[in-house]
């Protein structure tokens, strides 16, 4: 058996790469005096995570003099806590200084942690350099003053998610309508919708006038995901064409061949489109619109069970193959109408496909 003291530096740190960070604190470092000086690499702390501060392993890697040797690494930082724990986690941030953190990601989802807010008011005040944010609620009884603190941060990537209801919070979860979501959203994005780049939502409560009016002031993006948001194909309509636009992702919302169409007219310099769900609604028609309008197309994506599969035809494979000449990834399912001749077409362009 190979010994693995031989292995060179860097391959150790990869191979810890893949360990939970309380185990590398408390394992790796009492292996011998090599290791212990290779679980303080950066890269094995550009993302720090609090999930959970209680236990032993993670009171050790919680400590001061843990925290005080590896802060200066973080750029990502990553908390999901237990309601009873966010004062203990502001006391830490407030102990020490993340000064080179550029993302954090806050789940707010077990309880309706309040004490989240002042978690995220208190980085993004001393954290100027923070670009990326991503943040789950639990609980929305706090919209408002989530939204209050993100609107002072100058933002390239901003990820939202709503977890309430299928958390046992629908009662708290009632006083968010439709009209408070588009408020707040439309509001942080008259403000700072020229400095997105980046946009996910996974919001039930954000409907199509509120997609619409988010994508008429964030003129600038460049990747686009909604996830069970309460929109269809009118979103899409009735605004300039976005040129800046190259990935848009639609997972588990209602989509027909409308929506296909205005995304084809709205974003034509699309590199990666990828739609998830019951895609029962769609046609070959809305395809063939995607691959005549979108031709710069690297990637094409439709992931679906096969009882609510678009009916793919020789003659859509023929058109993404003449008008999608950069496509390197295609994936759909239910091919029951395609021969051997759409196959071959696609398959001269492709190099990685998935086809079912």
């Amino acid at each position: 058996m190979a010994d693995i003291g031989v292995l060179p530096d860097e391959i150790l740190v990869y191979i810890f790469h893949f360990m939970l960070q309380s185990d590398i604190v408390s394992v790796m470092r009492n292996v011998c005096r090599r290791w212990k000086m290779l679980s303080f690499s950066p890269t094995l702390w550009r993302r720090l995570c609090m999930v959970d501060l209680g236990g032993e392993n993670q009171n050790i890697m919680w400590s001061d003099e843990n925290i005080q040797t590896v802060k200066s690494f973080v750029k990502n930082l990553y908390i999901s806590l237990f309601s009873n724990q966010g004062g203990e986690c502001l006391n830490k941030l407030i102990k020490h200084d993340f000064s080179e953190l550029k993302e954090l990601t806050l789940r707010d989802s077990h309880f309706g942690n309040s004490k989240f807010i002042e978690i995220l008011e208190f980085v993004a005040s001393r954290n100027t350099n923070l670009s990326c944010l991503s943040v789950k609620f639990g609980a929305c009884e706090h919209l408002e003053k989530y939204f209050d603190i993100i609107s002072n941060i100058q933002l390239r990537t901003l990820e939202i998610n709503h977890g309430g209801s299928a958390l046992g919070l629908r009662q708290k979860c009632k006083q968010c309508s439709e009209e408070k979501w588009e408020h707040c959203l439309v509001q942080l994005c008259c403000a700072k919708g020229k400095d997105l780049r980046n946009l996910s939502l996974g919001v039930n409560r954000v409907n199509d006038e509120t997609v619409s009016s988010i994508l008429k002031h964030c003129s600038n993006l460049t990747t686009l995901e909604l996830d069970k948001t309460n929109t269809t194909y009118s979103c899409f309509l009735d605004i300039q064409q976005n040129i800046n636009l190259r990935n848009i992702s639609l997972f588990n919302i209602n989509i027909n061949d409308d929506t296909l169409i205005g995304i084809a007219q709205f974003a034509p310099f699309l590199i990666s489109f990828s739609v998830e769900g019951n895609l029962d609604s769609i046609s070959t028609r809305g395809i063939q619109k995607i691959s005549e309008s979108c031709r710069y197309l690297e990637k094409l994506s439709f992931r679906n069970d096969h009882d609510h599969a678009p009916k793919l035809t020789d003659s859509n494979l023929f058109t993404i193959a003449s008008n999608c000449k950069s496509l390197k990834y295609i994936q759909f399912q239910s091919l029951k109408h395609i021969t051997d001749a759409g196959f071959q077409a696609v398959l001269k362009i492709v190099a990685t496909y998935k086809l079912s």
